[in-house]
């Protein structure tokens, strides 16, 4: 039993190495807010004018965190519901034919007949139009951030000879007082010359795939362990 919950602690301990480092790439990369901005563009009018000005307007600007990312990675739902509401309002002024068969201004349209009429229920409608957006754009993150602690993971792998086999066979399984090594190569520093290069990439790829589990998981198995122990 306690062998197993020393592969666990080992199998969280990477994990939020893992997850820390896929965080600060995303957060460099701003991954958050282009698949924000990639929603909003899939719902923008075809020639992207909605787009334009929304991320130019001082509401959006005002919402960034850091001023060098022009796409910020989270906006009010309320100011989204009134940044097309302006919109909409500038082309009915303008009469603007362009926009007619435009499948943005149609959806707009029909949420407006939805709501006969009402601003507020207007509102409302986009309001929630939105926070569904949101709820697929968080799924998108955590597909990509699952590839992505699976690549870190693998990285992280390779560089520490973090063979899930070799872990597992140098664990002490008869001593409670063992202390689980965190890398590799404390067990063999010549691993990958003494070993295939097909058994030091399979082992390498099992971590890898358990470490994209994330450390809450491991977490929450190590301690129904630990209470099985107790």
């Amino acid at each position: 039993m306690l062998g197993i919950v020393q592969v666990l602690f080992l199998l969280t301990v990477y994990s939020v190495f893992a997850s820390i480092l896929f965080e600060i790439f995303a957060g460099l990369y701003n991954l958050r807010g282009r698949l924000l901005y990639s929603g909003i563009r899939n719902f923008s009018d075809e020639k992207g004018d909605f787009i334009k000005n929304f991320y130019t307007s001082k509401e959006i600007k005002d919402s960034r965190v850091f001023s060098f990312f022009n796409k910020p990675a989270y906006i009010p739902s309320e100011i989204f519901a009134n940044e097309v509401r302006k919109f909409l309002k500038k082309i009915k002024e303008t009469n603007n034919q362009e926009y007619s068969n435009d499948g943005f201004c149609i959806k707009i349209l029909d949420l407006e007949n939805q709501s006969e009429g009402s601003n507020e229920k207007t509102k409302q409608l986009l309001i929630e139009y939105f926070n569904y957006q949101i709820l697929t754009i968080r799924a998108k993150y955590k597909a990509i951030a699952r590839i992505g602690l699976f690549a870190t993971g693998f990285i992280l792998a390779c560089l520490l000879n973090l063979d899930f086999f070799l872990l597992i066979s140098k664990l002490d399984f008869s001593t409670a007082t063992t202390i689980p090594e965190f890398s590799g190569w404390f067990f063999n520093s010549n691993f990958f010359i003494s070993q295939s290069i097909f058994s030091s990439f399979t082992g390498c790829t099992i971590t890898a795939i358990l470490i994209s589990f994330g450390a809450p998981y491991w977490f929450d198995i190590m301690q129904k362990f630990a209470r099985v122990k107790i």
